[in-house]
């Protein structure tokens, strides 16, 4: 499958280096048909039924908007709650891609799977997503993120494929008596 985040290589972003200010319209609507058609390869490769797309994108996207998105449509630009829960998703689709790389199809097996760790309780990632709404989808994102050290680094080229991660190391914390500092250190 080609990567399902090329169609959002070619939107230039201003300010390099920082996050985008999803509040500001002009770069909402210059992102709008990037994001949802990478939404769309999203929901395909996951296998994602219209009901599960609706829900995950909350109650601000009707049936007859997600139509316009599949179709590419002229798009009135993403609200910023819809360019919330789409970099959510999107972000949980770069890390499950970095974690599963060698086998792609084990990602959307896995949103499927009920997991025992918190913040999963026995669910799958996608029944958290869907039922706790923009917390899910939060609490989804940074469990991911912490499956693979943190969000992509534009600084930080790809592992290539089998290269083991780096190995943890231990690191010490000292409080400083009478202050609020902690000094970390790795011995």
């Amino acid at each position: 499958m080609p990567a399902l985040l090329d169609a959002l290589d070619t939107v230039a972003l201003p300010n390099a280096g920082t996050a985008p200010n999803a509040a500001d319209p002009v770069l909402r609507a210059r992102l709008t048909p990037a994001i949802t058609q990478a939404f769309g390869r999203l929901a395909d490769f996951w296998a994602l039924t219209e009901q599960e797309q609706l829900a995950l994108l909350g109650d601000s996207v009707s049936r007859s908007r997600l139509y316009q998105w599949r179709r590419a449509e002229p798009l009135r630009p993403l609200n910023t709650d819809q360019m919330l829960r789409l970099s959510y998703l999107l972000g949980i689709y770069e890390g499950l891609m970095r974690t599963f790389r060698q086998a792609p199809e084990q990602a959307a097996a896995w949103l499927r799977r009920p997991r025992p760790e918190p913040p999963f309780h026995q669910r799958a990632p996608l029944d958290v997503m869907i039922g706790r709404q923009l917390f899910g989808l939060a609490a989804v994102r940074f469990y991911v993120d912490g499956l693979t050290g943190g969000p992509a680094s534009p600084d930080e080229p790809p592992r290539p494929a089998g290269l083991a991660p780096t190995p943890a190391r231990e690191i010490t914390a000292v409080i400083v008596p009478g202050s609020r500092d902690v000094r970390m250190s790795n011995p």
